[in-house]
């Protein structure tokens, strides 16, 4: 997470964090992230391992409080690996963009056009 996708993954990882514990950590993973990228700039191993076991700690501890946190994690780690990071909506959005819709929808709502 030293890369430039730390920004677009950032909103996300704050709202899995907001959910395990009342403080949500993004100060803590902020500087973990400053740590590794200098780390890695002046090709300090030992500082890096010491900081990913410190990560590795902070997100088993967000797994032990909520462990369906762990599917939304893989899925910003996949989205990252595959270059898709994108800002998540809001928690219960359904969000369509560019889609042709055949068919029943089933659910209810308010819809919002922007023409």
């Amino acid at each position: 997470m030293a890369t430039d996708a730390y920004t677009g993954l950032r909103p996300r990882l704050a709202r899995i964090l907001r959910r395990g514990e009342s403080d949500n950590g993004m100060p803590e993973f902020d500087r973990i992230r400053t740590g590794l990228a200098d780390a890695a700039a002046r090709g300090d191993e030992t500082v890096r391992q010491a900081l990913e076991e410190e990560l590795r700690g902070h997100v088993r501890q967000l797994l032990q409080s909520d462990p369906a946190a762990g599917w939304e994690l893989a899925s910003l780690v996949r989205d990252e690996r595959n270059g898709t990071v994108v800002t998540a909506p809001v928690p219960g959005a359904v969000t369509f963009s560019n889609n042709t819709i055949n068919g029943p929808v089933l659910g209810s709502g308010t819809q919002h056009n922007t023409l």
